[in-house]
């Protein structure tokens, strides 16, 4: 395999993934990139059974989860999946449609629903996803749609649906929010029996059935029939491929591969169509695309953890938050932040003590899946680095020079944190 087989395929899987470990190299070095991005894509792969969720370290069934147990359970797939790209692609629309905990009806259990519904259409069809979240407990109670009635209508979840799941921004009126609010009219909550959870239902006695005008288009809209209204909107394919495009490639200029990706969308809406069509593309290949895009805290630990074989969740799911990604708590609709705006003083120090955390359990508690020792080169394809910038390379001369007096697993322990603190780790 060249150099540069090694590098692009190194940039599909932290793109992909959470980070190109040396036996994912090692297993397509002597194929071709098309059968890279195909195993990623190909939706056969999606082996994560989501109950893994709702299961304790110990792996006993949690019938009433808690949240910080959920937190661990989702950090645990996104390090075990074998199907990186269908979880990477689970973390991404977690961050586009949007619930976040609020007991007692956004519960973690509502949370692990709508989380698996994500995932079960992270690598297929986004029209079906969006009916999903449509009579999703989670999402609906996080937008107050449950309280939705044709008498008062409830404008949240009609407004977002619209500003950030569907549309975007500047592509509809007041006038279409009031409307919309209408026909998601009908949705309430009920307690099956006694003792049990409440259930998300549609009453049709609740809904407004009358006449409404949305985006030009008069009908009795319902809340399934404005769906396929917006999804048979051209702004509505190019929205989701903008937002597709940022995540896996970075700046788009002049819209060009948004806008074939959003061709792809017009299709049949599927995802797995619009990520062959982006992961193909001579701007994702481009050297100059590579290592561009800051990771997200959940990325970053991740992919730490899975380089260093690590499985200590509780701890991992700790630093994430500190560097401003608590995983089922976003901020607010909009989502966590993206780029750039993860990267404030408290963030990379909260990954600095991320990396010098995980460095000492790995050089006192080794993993087998893991390098030892000083030699750089096993431990730059442990992290998936196929080059280091000049100011890193500076960096670990400096502080092996200045531990020479050192045990060999202190200066290991040093070794990682440099590696993992550095800017060549950061950037995806």
């Amino acid at each position: 395999m060249t150099d540069e087989h090694r590098a692009l395929l190194a940039h599909l899987f932290r793109r992909a993934g959470f980070g190109a470990r040396k036996a994912d190299l090692d297993a397509y070095a002597s194929k071709d990139y098309s059968t890279a991005v195909e195993d990623l894509v190909a939706p056969a792969l999606r082996k994560q059974n989501s109950s893994a969720l709702l299961t304790q370290e110990t792996g006993e069934p949690l019938l009433q989860p808690a949240l910080s147990d959920v937190q661990k359970g989702w950090l645990g797939s996104m390090i075990a999946s074998a199907s990186p790209l269908a979880e990477r692609m689970t973390l991404f629309l977690s961050n586009h449609f949007v619930a976040a905990y609020q007991a007692p009806n956004v519960d973690a259990a509502a949370l692990v629903a709508h989380h698996s519904i994500i995932r079960k259409h992270a690598l297929g069809s986004f029209a079906e996803l969006a009916h999903a979240m449509i009579d999703d407990k989670a999402q609906s109670c996080y937008l107050n749609n449950e309280r939705n009635r044709a008498a008062k209508p409830n404008e949240n979840l009609g407004r977002e649906l619209m500003e950030l799941f569907m549309l975007g921004s500047g592509t509809y009126s007041e006038r279409d929010v009031k409307e919309t609010a209408r026909a998601l009219t009908g949705y309430t909550l009920v307690t099956p029996a006694p003792g049990m959870r409440k259930k998300l239902v549609f009453d049709k006695t609740l809904h407004d059935a009358g006449p409404k005008t949305i985006l030009g288009v008069t009908s009795n809209f319902t809340p399934h029939g404005v769906v396929d209204l917006f999804l048979s909107q051209p702004t509505s394919r190019r929205f989701i491929a903008q937002k597709l495009v940022a995540h896996f490639v970075g700046p788009d200029p002049g819209g060009t591969l948004a806008g074939t990706v959003a061709s792809s969308l017009a299709r049949n809406w599927r995802f797995d169509d619009a990520l062959r069509t982006i992961f193909y593309s001579q701007q994702f290949r481009a050297t100059s695309a590579r290592q561009a895009l800051p990771k997200s805290p959940a990325e970053y630990v991740a992919g730490l953890m899975r380089a260093l074989g690590r499985t200590e969740v509780h701890e991992g799911v700790s630093y994430m938050a500190q560097a401003g990604q608590t995983l089922f708590r976003p901020p607010s609709v909009v989502g966590w932040p993206t780029g750039k705006r993860m990267l404030g003083p408290g963030a990379v120090l909260a990954r600095y003590n991320a990396a010098s955390a995980f460095a000492r359990i790995h050089a006192t508690n080794p993993s087998a899946n893991a390098p030892s020792g000083l030699a750089l080169a096993p431990w730059m394809e442990a992290l998936g680095l196929t080059s280091l910038s000049q100011p890193t390379i500076d960096a670990l001369n400096a502080y092996l020079a200045a531990t020479a007096r050192n045990t060999t697993a202190v200066r290991t322990a040093g070794l990682i944190t440099v590696l993992a603190s550095s800017p060549d780790f950061n950037l995806s």
